[in-house]
């Protein structure tokens, strides 16, 4: 049976909120029973009337509370209805074994859970921050087709017969190419604007992954603890006298199961699961905004001659990794200073960012073949578009494929270069790594490089453990 993962079932910001909000209410539990116990401490003091009072408190946290837990903590509530002669030997035992740890350990773990939350949030900041970057750009390319357009429709309305026309479609050119150079200087800054919000949302999502683990652990500390203080009050119970035996009996037949505790807490949270890829939009994409056509499909070429650039340098990079990998299954001495989950990051980020330009190569070919009355073409996720426009008409698609999940632990938050969010890949520092490698480790088989080495693209981050082991 395949144990559920926090990992694959909190995903994204709605995920967050989600786990927050599981670790938060099991913090609140852990605290809400240590203070039932010191209840409990003082009731049996005083005997049968507090009892009665205890068990009910004990059937609503039962009724709060998740998985084997309901059943422990049920069986607590009807058996303490039974303990009226109890005295201060199992009070001092509650005290000093369940309830004060029980308290220190949701201290404990409260203090534990800022820290991780604090990171998370700062992913999200900046992944908000760096989409706030995005609009800007992306607004601004709008802002500047419309202005060139603008001067087009001018300059051809101006007569061209006098002296004063011909100043004036001097001027008007002027502005023209100054206009022209706005748009191109603000192009690529959209570019990178638009990769660096697919860089951040990979970043949330590593962090995420690492949070996720470090929840389940804590969830899993806690449940098993509240084990543990459940069998200590089970064993103080059975030390009472003769009449308590039922009751013994009865209380040591509860079994907590923290593994399906955290499998049944981590399905009530499964939620469709997809990767939202913010896609690139450009003025010329919508037929609605004024444009000629000849300059509309020139700038569809221009962007369907950069995405297709973006693509073959993320294929060659995948057959990088690929090589890579196999050339590692058959040289065991060089894969011991290669990651694997590192390699696996990295083949991880080249499919999603191979989904934002292809999803982009996608529409705005759409539209080209259109213009040029040429069949559609094809693409695999053609029907997983989503497009809104912001009040100024600007518009925004996503693409939302299925969610999969790394098969490796990431090894910690990536950073810029570590996810290979890079549009050149970095060639010359590799090939120096492995002719290193390969100078002192096998002189005789040098020509075996060649098989990383070439059309292959080896990254600096996979490379960069070689150069250490040196």
């Amino acid at each position: 049976m395949t144990t559920e993962q926090f990992r694959d079932c909190f995903i994204g910001e709605k995920g967050y909120e989600a786990l927050k909000k599981l670790i938060r209410s099991g913090n609140e539990l852990c605290t809400d029973v240590a203070k039932c116990w010191q209840e409990r401490c003082d009731l049996e003091v005083a005997y049968a009337k507090g009892l009665r009072k205890n068990s009910e408190a004990f059937q609503k946290l039962s009724g709060r509370s998740k998985g084997s837990l309901v059943q422990g903590l049920g069986v607590i509530s009807t058996q303490t209805n039974n303990e009226s002669e109890a005295h201060s030997l199992i009070a001092n035992t509650i005290l000093n074994k369940i309830c004060l740890p029980m308290k220190n350990l949701a201290d404990t773990q409260l203090k534990a859970r800022k820290p991780i939350e604090d990171i998370l949030n700062g992913k999200f900041k900046a992944w908000k921050d760096k989409k706030d970057i995005d609009i800007k750009y992306r607004q601004r390319q709008f802002e500047n087709s419309k202005e060139i357009e603008s001067l087009y429709l001018k300059m051809d309305e101006i007569p061209k017969t006098t002296k004063n026309s011909v100043k004036e479609v001097s001027k008007m050119e002027m502005s023209l190419r100054k206009a022209e150079q706005e748009l191109e200087k603000t192009e690529r800054k959209y570019h990178d604007a638009t990769k660096d919000v697919e860089i951040a949302r990979q970043t949330c999502d590593a962090e995420m992954c690492r949070s996720c683990d470090q929840m389940q652990t804590m969830e899993l500390d806690r449940i098993n603890e509240m084990e543990k203080f459940i069998q200590t009050y089970t064993t103080a119970v059975k030390t009472l006298t003769d009449t308590m035996n039922q009751i013994t009996q009865d209380l040591y037949a509860i079994r907590i199961t923290p593994q399906d505790d955290i499998v049944t807490e981590a399905k009530l949270n499964v939620q469709t699961t997809e990767t939202e890829i913010l896609l690139y939009d450009i003025y010329a994409q919508n037929d609605h905004n004024a444009m000629s056509q000849e300059r509309r499909v020139l700038s569809l070429m221009h962007w369907i001659q950069m995405l297709k650039q973006d693509i073959e340098i993320q294929k060659r990079s995948k057959n990088g990794i690929e090589n890579l990998q196999g050339f590692c299954k058959q040289n065991q001495n060089f894969s011991t200073s290669v990651n694997p989950s590192e390699i696996c990051v990295n083949r991880e980020s080249i499919r999603l960012l191979l989904c934002l330009y292809e999803g982009s190569l996608y529409q705005m070919e759409k539209v080209y073949n259109h213009v040029k009355h040429l069949p559609e073409p094809q693409y695999e996720y053609s029907q997983r578009f989503a497009k809104s426009y912001t009040d100024k008409n600007i518009p925004t698609t996503l693409l939302r494929i299925p969610f999969q999940p790394l098969s490796q632990n990431p090894p910690s938050a990536p950073s810029s270069t570590s996810f290979l969010a890079r549009s050149v890949p970095v060639v010359a520092t590799p090939v120096m790594a492995i002719n290193l490698y390969f100078h002192h480790h096998h002189p005789i088989q040098s020509n075996i490089k060649h098989q990383l080495v070439g059309q292959s693209i080896i990254y600096p981050m996979i490379i960069q453990h070689q150069i250490t082991d040196q």
